[in-house]
């Protein structure tokens, strides 16, 4: 366990702890210990975020019986050097990069503001109904005219 706490989320640390213990053959239940997690979150981190190479050898398309079983990468194998087959690898810094940039979409969303909505309700008037309050309600007769990222929000404001 790094710094003797435990995180909802993986850090940076703990993924480069993940990656590792991969180089060097550990468990996932060993990795698990190691950094204070479930073995079950250190595999689903891994196949979450599997690196795919392709194969040295444009013809061979066989998978490597190795990667049907735990730990489902090629980090530690002893043939990784001169394998010709298509490589699965877990890369701690794309990883971590892709857990933040997944973080910060589901973060982020479109901004409604009020006077949008009055600026929409004076383009639209004849066709939209809009009720003041806490909460805005919209009815659009003719939603099809409207932008489609307004529409993807529509379903949140009714």
């Amino acid at each position: 366990m790094i710094n003797g706490e435990k995180f909802k989320h993986l850090s940076d640390e703990n993924r480069m702890e993940i990656q590792n213990g991969l180089n060097t053959g550990c468990t996932f239940k060993q990795i698990g210990r190691r950094i204070g997690k479930d073995p079950t979150t250190v595999s689903k981190e891994v196949k979450k975020h599997i690196e795919v190479r392709p194969a040295k050898d444009a013809q061979n398309t066989v998978l490597c019986e190795t990667l049907i079983k735990a730990p489902f990468v090629c980090n530690g194998c002893k043939k990784v050097h001169y394998c010709k087959k298509e490589r699965h690898v877990y890369v701690a810094r794309k990883a971590h990069a892709e857990y933040k940039e997944l973080l910060s979409d589901a973060r982020t969303g479109i901004m409604v503001r009020d006077g949008i909505l009055f600026r929409i309700a004076a383009i639209r008037s004849n066709s939209c109904l809009v009720m003041p309050g806490r909460m805005w309600t919209v009815l659009f007769s003719m939603s099809f005219l409207l932008p489609q990222a307004f529409l993807s929000v529509m379903p949140y404001l009714l």
